[in-house]
């Protein structure tokens, strides 16, 4: 997937989204619920699951539809977009982490923002250096 861009709450606004709930269901202008679908990667460490939709650049759309159906389609990982929503932006040099470590489980209060290497840290394998951190905090 690389590394995740900078998502913002205005431009899911900008692109159609009206609402994102706390368990992570989206809508957009006209009411309607936006479908996701489960992406699957395959990781050195595990099989990676997470949700992603897409919003749609309306004017690029409109321009390229003859040649291009798909112009103006974005991919973007629900995940990212829950926490943009509630916090106002997802920055691009961190990684929005599932708390539980179900990837599949979006909810706001599941997700937090960590550092690339603090969330291969808490990867299977590299859990006893993250979780060693976490014990010496507390």
């Amino acid at each position: 997937m690389g590394r995740p861009t900078e998502l913002t709450k205005q431009y899911l606004i900008d692109h159609g989204i009206s609402n994102i709930t706390k368990d992570g269901r989206v809508f957009r202008k006209d009411g309607s619920e936006v479908h996701y679908c489960v992406a699957w990667r395959k990781t050195r460490y595990d099989i990676q699951k997470y949700k992603t939709f897409y919003v749609y650049d309306h004017d690029l759309y409109l321009q390229r539809k003859e040649k291009f159906p798909t112009a103006g389609q974005k991919t973007v990982v629900l995940s990212r977009a829950v926490y943009a929503w509630y916090n106002l932006i997802a920055p691009a040099n961190y990684d929005v982490d599932h708390i539980n470590n179900d990837s599949l489980d979006d909810r706001i209060d599941n997700l937090q923002l960590l550092t690339r290497a603090e969330n291969l840290a808490k990867r299977k394998g590299h859990m006893n250096q993250y979780e060693s951190s976490l014990v010496k905090d507390e």
